[in-house]
């Protein structure tokens, strides 16, 4: 899909930025810059290590999200902040 430093790309359920943006779909959203996100399953915010809720690392139906890497990966769709490549 769309990549581009400064552009956006989209999935069927929501849209994705680049680092200065937030990605969001159905499930929730997720800002790249500081690393946060809010789910029906719970918030995380952790500007080093692995994304975490209550439970533990974030991982469920939906895709897995790493604060470190800053990866963003779901069923509708990938970002990968650092490398700016959206698929």
């Amino acid at each position: 899909m769309y990549s581009d430093l400064y552009g956006t790309c989209s999935t069927l359920y929501g849209t994705c930025s680049t680092l200065y943006g937030t990605y969001s779909n159905l499930y929730g959203t997720c800002s790249t810059l500081y690393r946060t996100c809010s789910t029906l399953y719970g918030t995380y915010s952790d500007l080093y290590g692995t994304c975490s809720t209550l439970y533990g690392t974030y991982s469920d139906l939906y895709g897995t999200c790493s604060s470190l890497a800053r990866t963003y990966n779901s069923l509708y769709g990938a970002c990968s902040d650092p490398a700016m490549i959206f698929a």
